[in-house]
């Protein structure tokens, strides 16, 4: 145990990475808009910002696993999701910005509630039937699936109106996978590494601070990402027609999606330490999401107007 090499990324160094590549993603938003849909440096900016959604959506789940209160945790994300579509709806309705549309804060709250419900599985008796609530933001999840669906296989000529973009589920089921993969990859690890640890001595206790399990956590959460990029890569072909390459089933784009890939090494090398942490930071993380929309726009409405 005293020779195990400890593994070098906590908690705040990959929402470090999250959080620039988010700002990324945003900035090569603005830049597409004002300077054209093919321009090289927007579209290397939103490559990268491929990176923001997984590791978001990685920490939600720490966040659920670790935390005393699921519904406080959930309720954090829901007022920044509030926010978030007050601001989207200010760009897309009174700035005419159609670009801006879309919000993994919804993805990041649904997935979030499903997982809050889930863990009433692990409660005694009739409060596992708590669980079953579960099937409500599922629900949200599907309706947002199927809208893309419509309007990626009509080619964008006909756009569901009563269900705006600012409020679907982008990611929906993509990220519903990525969450409880996250999520259970502790779970399913320590399944199978009981037995691991009964051979080498170890109590489950020890076993659970070990470096062996937490690289068999990581190694089964790198799985989940590559199993999903995957299985939605080959989906999005289905249905594709040879001639002009248009693939009707392709709602994430998944060929520019898996540029995500990218975060399988920061997934590898994490701790499962929080590291860095205090109330200012927490604080700052919340408002940084709508804070920094507003930011670009001004800068960008400045350089280029209106």
């Amino acid at each position: 145990m005293e020779n195990e090499k400890k593994l070098p990324l906590s908690q705040f160094v990959i929402r470090i990475v999250a959080l620039l590549s988010m700002t990324s993603d945003h900035i090569g938003i603005f830049v597409l808009t004002y300077l054209g849909a093919a321009n090289p440096l927007g579209l290397a900016l939103r490559a990268f910002g491929r990176l923001a959604f997984p590791l978001f959506i990685f920490m939600l789940a720490e966040g659920m696993l670790h935390t005393h209160n699921a519904k406080r945790y959930v309720g954090r994300l829901s007022i920044v999701l509030g926010v978030m579509i007050v601001a989207e709806s200010i760009f897309i309705y009174g700035l005419q910005m159609e670009g801006i549309a879309g919000n993994p804060f919804i993805d990041l709250v649904l997935c979030g509630l499903v997982l809050m419900f889930l863990k009433n599985l692990e409660e005694p008796g009739k409060k596992k039937l708590y669980a079953l609530l579960a099937l409500l933001p599922i629900a949200y999840l599907g309706i947002s699936l199927g809208v893309n669906l419509f309007e990626v296989s009509n080619k964008g000529l006909i756009d569901v109106v009563w269900f705006p973009k600012f409020i679907r589920a982008d990611y929906n089921i993509f990220g519903l996978f990525l969450a409880i993969g996250f999520y259970y990859s502790y779970k399913v690890a320590l399944m199978f590494g009981k037995k691991d640890a009964e051979a080498i001595g170890m109590s489950l206790e020890e076993y659970r601070e070990s470096t062996i399990y937490r690289r068999s956590v990581n190694i089964l959460m790198m799985l989940t990402l590559m199993v999903t990029v995957l299985v939605f890569w080959g989906i999005s072909f289905i249905g594709m027609n040879p001639d002009t390459g248009f693939r009707p089933l392709d709602i994430y784009s998944m060929s520019y999606e898996s540029y995500c890939l990218i975060v399988l090494p920061f997934l590898y090398f994490y701790n499962g330490e929080r590291g860095y942490d205090s109330k200012w930071f927490r604080i700052f993380n919340y408002l940084y999401f709508p804070v920094h929309m507003v930011f670009i726009f001004a800068v960008f409405a400045l350089i280029f107007g209106l």
